[in-house]
């Protein structure tokens, strides 16, 4: 049955487009797919029109202005009309009947959100890399062996520490439409907010224990992941968004403040790395400014579930110089 909307936000993507669309009508349960066109200056109007054209599957949305990846995926899932929502790279490589399985596990097991695994590659004919290395440790810890698990927030906190990709995961559209899931206007870090809001939200998570897409990152790709001009500082803004969900619930931020911690450390600590080095003091005054929002009583109740997260996030709100070292100069 066909009941998955697949949101692709392109700009400039007419070459991968092609590819793109046929891995994903591949799939006898996508609905739709809604290509939102960010004002490209190149032909993926008329790849999508094309298609379009072909098949009632493939929508095209042309945004009236260039607002980023970020605010492209919000006017598709605003648009769509299915029962699940799948939110798809136009760059990356979905692995055949990866989002029917997806759609199948979603379904089956009645959970809000489904995240599966993910490899890395360079391109489409480079060997396959595992998964970040905190994503790694992540399914290990909470998944093992298991071809699938379902459990709570409480018993899987962790899972809020993986990396903010929206392409591994499939959601129910109904439960997110409904509390209100955007991604942020931000134009680097756009998905930090969704990933957060996402899990906070979820009754019920469900891990499926199978490599279904395959992620393009490789330097010098003009993509955003490799771009650390000071479009990196809209990860405070990002993090600022979260602050606000924590901050409307109380009892969620006693018991997972813990894990925007370590998030928090985990993000900022990989930017200094590769920042570019004249604008790392500036950076690093922006840190101590986002965690003064780290009060007491989230000391207390992070040192309780992980020492090591809750000193160092002290030690970050009063002293980051000293905690992250600048980049190295270039030769």
């Amino acid at each position: 049955m066909s009941v998955t909307s697949v949101i692709i936000p392109a700009y400039n993507a007419c070459q991968k487009l092609d590819r793109a669309l046929q891995s994903v009508l591949s799939n006898d349960s996508v609905l739709e797919v809604i290509v939102v066109d960010d004002c490209s200056t190149d032909q993926t109007s008329d790849v999508v029109a094309a298609w379009a054209a072909r098949t009632p599957r493939v929508r095209l949305i042309r945004q009236p202005a260039n607002g980023g990846a970020g605010v492209a995926r919000t006017a598709g899932l605003q648009a769509s009309c299915g029962r699940y929502l799948y939110f798809l790279d136009a760059d990356d490589l979905l692995l055949p009947g990866a989002l029917d399985t997806a759609t199948q596990a979603i379904a089956q097991s009645g959970v809000d959100v489904v995240t599966f695994r993910y490899g890395l590659v360079e391109d489409a004919s480079s060997p396959v890399r595992p998964m970040q290395p905190i994503d790694t440790n992540t399914w290990s810890t909470l998944c093992g062996a298991s071809a699938f698990r379902t459990l709570g927030l409480d018993e899987g906190g962790r899972v809020l520490t993986t990396v903010n990709y929206p392409w591994n995961k499939i959601i129910d559209a109904g439960h997110y439409k409904a509390n209100g899931l955007y991604f942020s206007g931000t134009r680097v870090h756009n998905d930090v907010y969704a990933h957060w809001h996402i899990y906070l939200n979820a009754r019920k998570i469900g891990l499926l224990n199978r490599h279904l897409i395959n992620h393009v990152s490789a330097p010098g790709n003009p993509q955003l992941s490799n771009n650390f001009s000071r479009q990196r500082f809209d990860i405070f803004q990002a993090l600022d968004e979260v602050e606000t969900l924590f901050a409307a619930r109380p009892e969620t931020r006693t018991r997972h403040y813990v894990w925007l911690l370590a998030f928090k450390l985990d993000i900022l600590n990989w930017i200094s790395l590769n920042l570019q080095p004249e604008l790392h003091q500036e950076f690093i005054q922006r840190i101590e400014q986002n965690l003064t929002s780290y009060g007491e009583d989230d000391y207390l109740a992070a040192y309780l579930q992980d020492k090591q997260t809750a000193v160092l996030s002290l030690y970050l709100r009063h002293h980051a110089a000293g905690l992250l070292p600048p980049p190295p100069l270039a030769a």
